[in-house]
Protein backbone atom coordinates (compact mmCIF):
# COMPACT_ATOMS: atom_id res chain seq x y z
CA UNK A 1 0.00 0.00 0.00
CA UNK A 2 1.19 3.48 -1.11
CA UNK A 3 -0.03 6.59 0.41
CA UNK A 4 0.68 10.12 -1.38
CA UNK A 5 -0.47 13.65 -2.25
CA UNK A 6 -4.16 13.93 -4.07
CA UNK A 7 -4.06 14.53 -7.84
CA UNK A 8 -6.92 16.41 -9.26
CA UNK A 9 -6.93 13.01 -11.58
CA UNK A 10 -8.17 11.25 -8.35
CA UNK A 11 -11.39 12.93 -8.31
CA UNK A 12 -13.74 10.94 -10.60
CA UNK A 13 -12.32 7.94 -8.69
CA UNK A 14 -12.44 9.18 -5.08
CA UNK A 15 -16.30 9.65 -5.98
CA UNK A 16 -17.08 6.37 -7.25
CA UNK A 17 -15.35 5.21 -4.14
CA UNK A 18 -17.22 7.35 -1.79
CA UNK A 19 -20.55 6.14 -3.28
CA UNK A 20 -19.89 2.49 -3.34
CA UNK A 21 -18.56 3.03 0.34
CA UNK A 22 -21.14 4.64 1.58
CA UNK A 23 -24.11 2.48 -0.09
CA UNK A 24 -22.62 -0.70 0.80
CA UNK A 25 -20.91 -0.89 4.57
CA UNK A 26 -23.06 2.03 5.81
CA UNK A 27 -26.56 0.11 4.20
CA UNK A 28 -27.09 -1.95 7.47
CA UNK A 29 -27.23 1.60 9.68
CA UNK A 30 -29.74 3.90 7.25
CA UNK A 31 -31.97 3.74 5.00
CA UNK A 32 -32.20 3.82 1.16
CA UNK A 33 -33.87 7.48 1.64
CA UNK A 34 -31.07 8.37 4.03
CA UNK A 35 -28.11 6.92 2.40
CA UNK A 36 -29.44 8.85 -1.32
CA UNK A 37 -29.22 11.66 0.84
CA UNK A 38 -25.96 11.21 2.22
CA UNK A 39 -23.99 9.94 -0.96
CA UNK A 40 -26.16 11.34 -4.17
CA UNK A 41 -24.25 10.06 -6.77
CA UNK A 42 -24.07 13.16 -8.39
CA UNK A 43 -21.12 15.05 -7.11
CA UNK A 44 -19.99 18.45 -8.09
CA UNK A 45 -16.27 17.14 -9.23
CA UNK A 46 -15.19 20.39 -9.94
CA UNK A 47 -16.14 21.74 -6.33
CA UNK A 48 -14.71 18.14 -4.85
CA UNK A 49 -11.90 18.76 -6.34
CA UNK A 50 -11.09 22.26 -5.09
CA UNK A 51 -11.96 21.43 -1.51
CA UNK A 52 -9.49 18.63 -1.84
CA UNK A 53 -6.51 20.92 -3.63
CA UNK A 54 -7.31 23.87 -0.49
CA UNK A 55 -6.58 20.81 2.42
CA UNK A 56 -4.15 18.18 3.03
CA UNK A 57 -5.45 15.41 1.22
CA UNK A 58 -3.87 12.10 1.18
CA UNK A 59 -4.76 9.02 -0.94
CA UNK A 60 -3.90 5.60 -0.53
CA UNK A 61 -3.07 3.00 -3.11
CA UNK A 62 -2.95 -0.71 -4.18
CA UNK A 63 -1.67 -1.79 -7.41
CA UNK A 64 -2.95 2.07 -8.50
CA UNK A 65 -6.32 1.48 -7.19
CA UNK A 66 -7.28 3.93 -4.99
CA UNK A 67 -8.36 1.94 -1.65
CA UNK A 68 -9.02 5.19 0.74
CA UNK A 69 -8.66 8.76 1.12
CA UNK A 70 -8.57 11.85 3.50
CA UNK A 71 -8.84 15.33 3.77
CA UNK A 72 -7.36 17.83 6.83
CA UNK A 73 -8.11 21.40 7.01
CA UNK A 74 -5.33 24.24 8.35
CA UNK A 75 -7.34 23.84 11.95
CA UNK A 76 -6.25 19.77 12.10
CA UNK A 77 -9.82 18.68 11.69
CA UNK A 78 -10.07 15.80 9.71
CA UNK A 79 -12.87 16.24 7.06
CA UNK A 80 -13.31 12.83 5.35
CA UNK A 81 -12.16 9.83 5.56
CA UNK A 82 -13.28 6.77 3.80
CA UNK A 83 -12.03 3.59 2.80
CA UNK A 84 -12.95 0.91 -0.28
CA UNK A 85 -16.00 -1.32 0.57
CA UNK A 86 -13.27 -3.92 -0.38
CA UNK A 87 -10.43 -3.29 2.09
CA UNK A 88 -12.16 -2.59 5.39
CA UNK A 89 -10.68 -3.66 8.24
CA UNK A 90 -6.81 -3.86 6.47
CA UNK A 91 -5.51 -0.56 8.33
CA UNK A 92 -6.22 1.87 5.30
CA UNK A 93 -7.46 4.25 7.60
CA UNK A 94 -4.98 3.75 10.08
CA UNK A 95 -2.49 4.70 7.74
CA UNK A 96 -3.93 7.47 6.24
CA UNK A 97 -4.28 8.93 10.07
CA UNK A 98 -0.97 8.47 10.62
CA UNK A 99 0.34 10.24 7.87
CA UNK A 100 -2.15 12.72 7.16
CA UNK A 101 -1.36 14.94 9.98
CA UNK A 102 2.51 15.35 8.22
CA UNK A 103 2.40 17.62 5.29
CA UNK A 104 5.59 17.64 4.72
CA UNK A 105 5.30 13.68 3.60
CA UNK A 106 5.14 13.62 -0.17
CA UNK A 107 4.50 9.69 -0.33
CA UNK A 108 5.06 6.74 1.71
CA UNK A 109 5.58 3.21 0.04
CA UNK A 110 4.72 -0.57 2.14
CA UNK A 111 7.79 -2.47 1.64
CA UNK A 112 6.97 -5.02 4.19
CA UNK A 113 5.13 -6.57 7.78
CA UNK A 114 6.25 -9.45 10.13
CA UNK A 115 4.96 -10.14 13.15
CA UNK A 116 8.00 -9.24 15.74
CA UNK A 117 7.68 -12.35 18.24
CA UNK A 118 10.74 -10.99 20.33
CA UNK A 119 9.07 -7.65 20.55
CA UNK A 120 5.58 -9.29 21.54
CA UNK A 121 6.93 -10.71 24.26
CA UNK A 122 8.41 -8.16 25.80
CA UNK A 123 5.87 -6.20 25.56
CA UNK A 124 3.44 -8.91 27.36
CA UNK A 125 5.71 -8.75 30.60
CA UNK A 126 5.47 -5.02 30.60
CA UNK A 127 1.38 -5.19 30.56
CA UNK A 128 1.18 -8.64 32.93
CA UNK A 129 -0.63 -6.95 36.11
CA UNK A 130 0.02 -3.28 35.26
CA UNK A 131 -2.69 -0.93 35.34
CA UNK A 132 -3.12 -0.16 31.69
CA UNK A 133 -4.02 -3.95 31.53
CA UNK A 134 -6.14 -3.49 34.36
CA UNK A 135 -8.22 -0.67 32.77
CA UNK A 136 -8.03 -2.22 29.15
CA UNK A 137 -10.06 -5.55 30.95
CA UNK A 138 -6.49 -7.42 29.73
CA UNK A 139 -6.07 -10.87 31.77
CA UNK A 140 -2.53 -12.42 31.07
CA UNK A 141 -4.16 -15.06 29.48
CA UNK A 142 -5.82 -12.81 26.86
CA UNK A 143 -2.26 -11.18 26.40
CA UNK A 144 -1.07 -14.47 25.42
CA UNK A 145 -3.33 -15.43 22.76
CA UNK A 146 -4.87 -12.14 21.78
CA UNK A 147 -1.93 -9.54 21.09
CA UNK A 148 0.92 -9.27 18.91
CA UNK A 149 3.17 -6.62 17.25
CA UNK A 150 3.80 -6.36 13.84
CA UNK A 151 6.87 -4.64 12.32
CA UNK A 152 6.12 -2.56 9.27
CA UNK A 153 8.77 -1.15 6.92
CA UNK A 154 7.94 1.39 4.47
CA UNK A 155 9.47 4.33 2.33
CA UNK A 156 8.86 7.63 2.61
CA UNK A 157 9.40 11.04 0.41
CA UNK A 158 9.56 14.20 2.35
CA UNK A 159 9.28 17.59 0.86
CA UNK A 160 12.45 19.20 1.53
CA UNK A 161 11.13 22.97 1.41
CA UNK A 162 9.12 21.83 4.76
CA UNK A 163 11.36 19.84 6.95
CA UNK A 164 15.30 18.89 6.65
CA UNK A 165 14.65 14.75 6.91
CA UNK A 166 15.96 12.82 4.26
CA UNK A 167 13.86 10.34 2.24
CA UNK A 168 14.46 6.89 3.75
CA UNK A 169 13.28 3.72 4.77
CA UNK A 170 11.42 4.04 8.19
CA UNK A 171 10.27 1.18 10.86
CA UNK A 172 7.18 1.33 12.80
CA UNK A 173 5.62 -1.15 15.33
CA UNK A 174 1.98 -1.56 15.20
CA UNK A 175 -0.07 -2.99 18.21
CA UNK A 176 -2.95 -5.38 18.13
CA UNK A 177 -5.44 -7.11 19.88
CA UNK A 178 -7.99 -9.98 18.70
CA UNK A 179 -11.72 -9.56 19.59
CA UNK A 180 -12.75 -12.63 21.23
CA UNK A 181 -15.91 -12.66 19.70
CA UNK A 182 -15.37 -11.81 16.51
CA UNK A 183 -11.71 -13.10 15.89
CA UNK A 184 -10.60 -10.00 13.82
CA UNK A 185 -7.59 -8.32 14.67
CA UNK A 186 -7.80 -4.89 15.09
CA UNK A 187 -4.87 -1.87 15.61
CA UNK A 188 -4.68 0.04 18.67
CA UNK A 189 -1.77 1.65 19.06
CA UNK A 190 2.01 2.43 16.97
CA UNK A 191 4.84 3.49 18.37
CA UNK A 192 6.91 6.34 16.81
CA UNK A 193 8.34 5.76 12.97
CA UNK A 194 11.59 4.72 13.06
CA UNK A 195 14.38 5.68 10.72
CA UNK A 196 16.80 2.68 10.16
CA UNK A 197 20.16 4.39 10.71
CA UNK A 198 22.78 3.37 7.66
CA UNK A 199 24.98 5.90 7.27
CA UNK A 200 22.69 8.81 8.69
CA UNK A 201 24.94 10.58 10.75
CA UNK A 202 25.22 10.86 14.85
CA UNK A 203 22.86 8.78 17.36
CA UNK A 204 22.73 9.68 20.79
CA UNK A 205 22.10 6.33 22.62
CA UNK A 206 20.56 6.62 26.37
CA UNK A 207 21.75 2.98 27.79
CA UNK A 208 19.54 3.36 31.30
CA UNK A 209 16.44 4.46 29.58
CA UNK A 210 16.79 2.20 26.22
CA UNK A 211 15.92 5.02 23.66
CA UNK A 212 18.20 6.83 20.83
CA UNK A 213 17.58 9.63 18.70
CA UNK A 214 19.50 10.91 15.84
CA UNK A 215 21.08 13.99 15.68
CA UNK A 216 20.37 16.03 12.42
CA UNK A 217 22.90 15.82 10.04
CA UNK A 218 22.74 19.89 9.88
CA UNK A 219 23.55 19.89 13.75
CA UNK A 220 27.29 18.84 12.90
CA UNK A 221 29.63 20.89 15.66
CA UNK A 222 26.80 23.03 16.63
CA UNK A 223 25.04 21.00 19.85
CA UNK A 224 26.01 19.25 22.52
CA UNK A 225 23.83 16.73 25.21
CA UNK A 226 23.72 17.58 28.87
CA UNK A 227 21.70 14.72 31.42
CA UNK A 228 20.42 15.79 34.53
CA UNK A 229 18.36 14.03 37.42
CA UNK A 230 15.02 15.93 39.24
CA UNK A 231 12.89 14.92 42.06
CA UNK A 232 10.33 12.77 40.12
CA UNK A 233 11.94 13.07 36.14
CA UNK A 234 15.09 12.32 34.59
CA UNK A 235 16.64 15.05 31.66
CA UNK A 236 18.40 14.56 28.23
CA UNK A 237 19.01 18.10 26.83
CA UNK A 238 20.28 18.97 23.57
CA UNK A 239 22.02 22.25 23.57
CA UNK A 240 22.84 24.75 21.21
CA UNK A 241 26.50 25.76 21.02
CA UNK A 242 26.92 28.41 18.91
CA UNK A 243 25.86 31.42 21.11
CA UNK A 244 27.19 31.26 25.09
CA UNK A 245 25.55 32.82 27.78
CA UNK A 246 27.32 35.39 30.03
CA UNK A 247 27.36 32.29 32.85
CA UNK A 248 28.34 30.23 30.53
CA UNK A 249 25.43 27.96 30.04
CA UNK A 250 24.03 27.26 26.44
CA UNK A 251 20.62 27.37 24.99
CA UNK A 252 18.47 24.70 25.17
CA UNK A 253 16.77 23.12 21.66
CA UNK A 254 14.39 20.95 23.45
CA UNK A 255 14.84 18.07 26.44
CA UNK A 256 13.16 14.96 26.67
CA UNK A 257 12.04 14.30 30.09
CA UNK A 258 11.73 10.98 31.29
CA UNK A 259 8.91 10.78 34.03
CA UNK A 260 7.29 7.48 35.97
CA UNK A 261 4.04 6.43 34.59
CA UNK A 262 1.97 7.15 37.20
CA UNK A 263 3.45 10.13 38.58
CA UNK A 264 3.02 11.81 34.92
CA UNK A 265 -0.69 10.55 34.88
CA UNK A 266 -1.12 12.18 37.97
CA UNK A 267 0.38 15.55 36.99
CA UNK A 268 -2.34 18.28 35.77
CA UNK A 269 0.20 19.91 33.40
CA UNK A 270 0.23 17.91 30.39
CA UNK A 271 -0.31 17.91 26.81
CA UNK A 272 -0.59 14.20 25.40
CA UNK A 273 0.49 15.33 22.06
CA UNK A 274 3.77 16.23 23.45
CA UNK A 275 4.53 12.42 24.29
CA UNK A 276 7.34 11.15 22.34
CA UNK A 277 6.50 7.17 23.98
CA UNK A 278 5.03 5.21 26.55
CA UNK A 279 7.46 1.90 27.29
CA UNK A 280 8.77 0.05 30.75
CA UNK A 281 6.44 2.04 33.08
CA UNK A 282 7.53 5.39 31.70
CA UNK A 283 7.00 8.67 29.96
CA UNK A 284 8.95 9.97 27.53
CA UNK A 285 8.04 13.97 27.04
CA UNK A 286 8.78 16.57 24.82
CA UNK A 287 10.05 20.04 26.58
CA UNK A 288 11.03 23.06 24.93
CA UNK A 289 11.27 26.64 26.05
CA UNK A 290 8.74 28.69 25.09
CA UNK A 291 11.26 31.04 23.11
CA UNK A 292 15.32 31.95 22.98
CA UNK A 293 17.28 34.43 24.97
CA UNK A 294 19.79 34.80 22.26
CA UNK A 295 20.58 38.57 21.80
CA UNK A 296 23.19 38.03 19.05
CA UNK A 297 20.92 38.05 15.62
CA UNK A 298 23.42 36.15 13.43
CA UNK A 299 23.15 33.41 16.42
CA UNK A 300 19.51 33.53 16.98
CA UNK A 301 18.47 33.07 12.95
CA UNK A 302 21.10 29.90 13.04
CA UNK A 303 19.37 28.56 16.46
CA UNK A 304 15.95 29.02 14.81
CA UNK A 305 16.88 27.52 11.56
CA UNK A 306 18.27 24.62 13.57
CA UNK A 307 15.89 24.18 16.08
CA UNK A 308 13.18 21.09 15.43
CA UNK A 309 9.68 20.95 16.77
CA UNK A 310 8.28 17.94 18.60
CA UNK A 311 6.54 16.14 15.43
CA UNK A 312 10.16 15.62 13.80
CA UNK A 313 11.84 14.76 17.06
CA UNK A 314 9.24 11.54 17.56
CA UNK A 315 10.27 10.97 13.95
CA UNK A 316 13.94 10.50 14.94
CA UNK A 317 13.31 9.11 18.32
CA UNK A 318 13.14 5.60 18.87
CA UNK A 319 12.56 2.77 21.74
CA UNK A 320 15.28 0.25 21.91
Amino acid sequence: MKIRKYRSTDCAEIAELFYNTVHTINAKDYTSIQLDAWATGNLDLSTWDKSFLEKNTLVAEVDYIIVGFGDMDDNGYLDRLYVHKDYQGKGVATAIENQIEKDYTISAKFIKAVIDDKETQRKIESYKGSELAESRGWSDMYLMEHFLIVKASYFVEYDHEKTFMNHGNLEQYFYLTRDTDTKLWSIIDNSSSERTFKDSGEVYKNEEYGFTLKIPDRWEGKYKIQESEGENYSRVSFLYTGYQYENGSFQEFFSIMIYDEKFFNESESKNEELILAKDEGNVFYYSAPLDSGIDNEEAAEEFTDLNINHVEVKELFRID
